[in-house]
């Protein structure tokens, strides 16, 4: 990952996400913050609302339970050793 020196940037994230996000940003030595304060609407007007269709948030919900599930199994999963893997032609 190359550091690039950065004077000033404007990030937008998710309300959800904010705490979390300031917190990994604060984790760098070199990052502070002017202003943390929402800025006028006059800055946001050309963005629109973007509507979720219901059918898309519920196989995105589906799909978070999915991979929920196999995070929880994955340290149960069998591995076979590289010889055997080699032998049947799977990468590793």
């Amino acid at each position: 990952m190359a550091i690039v020196d950065m004077s000033k940037f404007h990030l937008m994230s998710f309300g959800y996400d904010r705490d979390l996000l300031l917190r990994d940003l604060q984790r760098f030595d070199y990052v502070h913050f002017d202003d943390l304060q929402v800025e006028d609407d006059e800055a946001y007007a050309a963005l629109n609302e973007v509507e979720v269709p219901e059918s898309i948030t519920e196989i995105n919900e589906e799909l978070a339970k999915a991979n929920w599930a196999i995070d929880i199994l994955s340290p149960y999963k069998v591995k076979l050793g590289m010889i055997t893997e080699m032998k049947l032609g799977q990468k590793s």
